[in-house]
């Protein structure tokens, strides 16, 4: 997904994944995905449908996205995720 979309996040996100796994010992066991990504700070009243739809996809996609790039770094990984 981020490969085509936004490939210099894919390869940030790849980055920090084989470092963390060189540091690991290569292989990862449990990988906490921490989203909220700040996209503006509204009440609960001033949002809409299209800001809330921008914030969910922001944080799924994050998730999403990293533990791609992990699962990516090591065959073994993919079954520890």
């Amino acid at each position: 997904m981020l490969k085509k979309s936004m490939p210099w996040i894919w390869l940030l996100f790849r980055a920090f994944a084989i470092s963390s796994a060189e540091q690991a010992g290569k292989i990862i066991s449990i990988l906490v995905n921490v989203v909220g990504g700040l996209i503006a700070r509204k009440r609960m009243e001033e949002m809409d449908d299209a800001f809330w739809d921008q914030v969910m996809t922001l944080n799924t996609k994050s998730i999403f996205a990293m533990t791609q790039a992990f699962a990516s770094v090591d065959d073994r990984t993919v079954a520890q995720l």
